[in-house]
Protein backbone atom coordinates (compact mmCIF):
# COMPACT_ATOMS: atom_id res chain seq x y z
CA UNK A 1 0.00 0.00 0.00
CA UNK A 2 1.54 3.23 -0.90
CA UNK A 3 0.78 6.40 1.56
CA UNK A 4 0.09 9.71 -0.24
CA UNK A 5 1.25 12.83 1.10
CA UNK A 6 -0.97 15.81 1.24
CA UNK A 7 0.42 19.26 0.51
CA UNK A 8 -1.52 22.03 1.87
CA UNK A 9 -0.81 25.34 0.26
CA UNK A 10 -2.13 27.71 3.32
CA UNK A 11 -0.14 25.72 5.60
CA UNK A 12 2.87 26.10 3.86
CA UNK A 13 2.87 29.80 3.30
CA UNK A 14 2.02 30.33 7.29
CA UNK A 15 5.12 28.47 8.02
CA UNK A 16 7.09 30.30 5.76
CA UNK A 17 6.07 33.68 7.02
CA UNK A 18 6.61 32.48 10.61
CA UNK A 19 9.79 31.40 9.56
CA UNK A 20 10.37 34.54 7.85
CA UNK A 21 9.34 36.90 10.67
CA UNK A 22 11.55 34.84 13.29
CA UNK A 23 14.23 35.21 11.45
CA UNK A 24 13.80 38.97 11.16
CA UNK A 25 13.10 39.32 14.38
CA UNK A 26 15.90 37.75 15.78
CA UNK A 27 18.39 39.48 12.94
CA UNK A 28 17.18 43.07 14.37
CA UNK A 29 19.63 44.47 17.22
CA UNK A 30 17.67 47.23 19.46
CA UNK A 31 19.36 50.25 20.46
CA UNK A 32 20.00 50.97 23.70
CA UNK A 33 21.37 54.34 23.41
CA UNK A 34 18.36 55.80 23.27
CA UNK A 35 17.89 54.38 27.04
CA UNK A 36 20.56 56.52 28.67
CA UNK A 37 18.91 59.60 29.09
CA UNK A 38 15.63 58.34 30.92
CA UNK A 39 14.97 59.03 34.47
CA UNK A 40 13.02 56.78 36.56
CA UNK A 41 11.45 57.99 39.84
CA UNK A 42 8.84 56.44 42.33
CA UNK A 43 5.34 57.43 41.53
CA UNK A 44 3.95 55.54 44.00
CA UNK A 45 1.45 54.64 45.51
CA UNK A 46 3.53 53.85 48.36
CA UNK A 47 1.31 52.12 50.75
CA UNK A 48 0.77 49.34 48.15
CA UNK A 49 -3.12 48.32 47.91
CA UNK A 50 -4.91 47.37 44.52
CA UNK A 51 -5.72 50.12 41.91
CA UNK A 52 -8.64 50.35 40.04
CA UNK A 53 -8.08 53.47 37.78
CA UNK A 54 -4.99 55.72 37.68
CA UNK A 55 -5.43 58.91 35.41
CA UNK A 56 -2.92 61.80 34.73
CA UNK A 57 -3.35 65.14 33.25
CA UNK A 58 -1.47 65.76 29.86
CA UNK A 59 -0.90 69.47 30.25
CA UNK A 60 -0.51 69.53 34.35
CA UNK A 61 2.10 66.80 35.06
CA UNK A 62 1.69 67.09 39.05
CA UNK A 63 -1.82 66.65 39.24
CA UNK A 64 -3.30 62.68 38.43
CA UNK A 65 -6.25 60.94 39.80
CA UNK A 66 -6.03 57.64 41.92
CA UNK A 67 -8.92 55.05 42.46
CA UNK A 68 -8.74 51.92 44.76
CA UNK A 69 -11.16 49.50 45.80
CA UNK A 70 -12.20 50.81 48.98
CA UNK A 71 -12.40 53.90 47.90
CA UNK A 72 -10.11 56.58 48.22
Amino acid sequence: MKATIVVKPRAMIKRALVFFFAVAASAATPDVSILKNLQWREVGPYRGGRADAVEGIPNQPDVYYFGSTGGG
